[in-house]
């Protein structure tokens, strides 16, 4: 009996991550197609500059956000399953793994906005 308790609950916590940050996943997934096109001009030396820039989330997110660059069927309900069981397992909100995608974003246009961002700083 207490197993299903835990299952309702977390599909009522998976239901309400769609209900609420609903655009926010939509936005990562179209930020993940758009770093999917400029990840592949990135050296090694650079990449390893970029994953130092997103250690400030944990290091299983980093590499997730990774692995979902280079998958282009990663879906909505893929992101919101980890974020969720990101926060059972470590206690991370799950939004912070949506404001990691943002930033892995931002740190990649910045990069390819002035292709010496990464290797100067």
């Amino acid at each position: 009996m207490k197993k299903l308790v835990k299952e309702s609950l977390n599909e009522s916590s998976y239901s309400d991550f769609l209900m609420n940050y609903g655009q926010e996943i939509r936005e990562a997934l179209k930020n993940l197609k758009k770093m999917r096109k400029v990840i592949s001009e990135i050296t090694e030396q650079d990449d390893d500059k970029i994953q130092e820039k997103m250690r400030i989330y944990d290091t299983n997110v980093g590499d997730e956000i990774f692995d979902w660059i280079h998958d282009p069927n990663v879906s909505a309900d893929e992101i919101a399953k980890f974020a969720l069981n990101n926060q059972d397992r470590w206690g991370t909100e799950p939004q912070f793994v949506l404001f990691a995608i943002d930033d892995c974003a931002l740190i990649l246009n910045k990069y390819f906005d002035n292709p010496k961002y990464i290797s100067n700083s």
